[in-house]
């Protein structure tokens, strides 16, 4: 029983996102990873990524991010943080859900990528992405 204990220790984490308020205060939230059904859909959207030109080892431009972020891309992004959020807040409101991705949704990208990422390595990659400094979160 020794190796069900131990992949149940290891079943995916959440991650916790640091949403900064308008005080210079801090709310935290946390992202479930996505069920395994998702990992297809999940990987398609670094496929476009690649096909973009985005590298993880550079600062990405406002030019390659959007050409990285297509409509459908987008759409898969938002069905996955919908799902991933779901899962973590199951009582709460879906439109509240929707609204709270539209108001953030590069923090609860980036988030999702790291809480899905499967190897350490592939993850502090990710972490280097830099998102360019005029994209700036919506806030409502």
């Amino acid at each position: 029983m020794k190796g069900l204990e131990a992949m149940r220790r290891h079943l995916g984490r959440a991650k916790v996102v640091k949403l900064k308020n308008d005080d210079g205060t801090y709310d935290e939230i946390e992202i479930k990873p996505l069920p395994f059904e998702c990992i297809p859909e999940f990987w398609s959207i670094f496929q476009s990524f690649a096909d973009a030109g985005i590298d993880a080892n550079k600062e990405i431009d406002l030019k390659t991010m959007m050409k990285a972020l297509r409509k459908e891309v987008i759409e898969t992004i938002n069905s996955l943080l919908l799902k991933s959020l779901k899962i973590t807040y199951p009582d709460a409101d879906e439109e509240l859900l929707k609204g709270f991705i539209a108001s953030n949704f590069m923090e609860l990208m980036t988030a999702m990528f790291e809480v899905n990422m499967p190897m350490p390595q592939e993850r502090a990659k990710l972490e280097k992405l830099k998102i360019p400094k005029n994209i700036k979160p919506m806030r409502g």
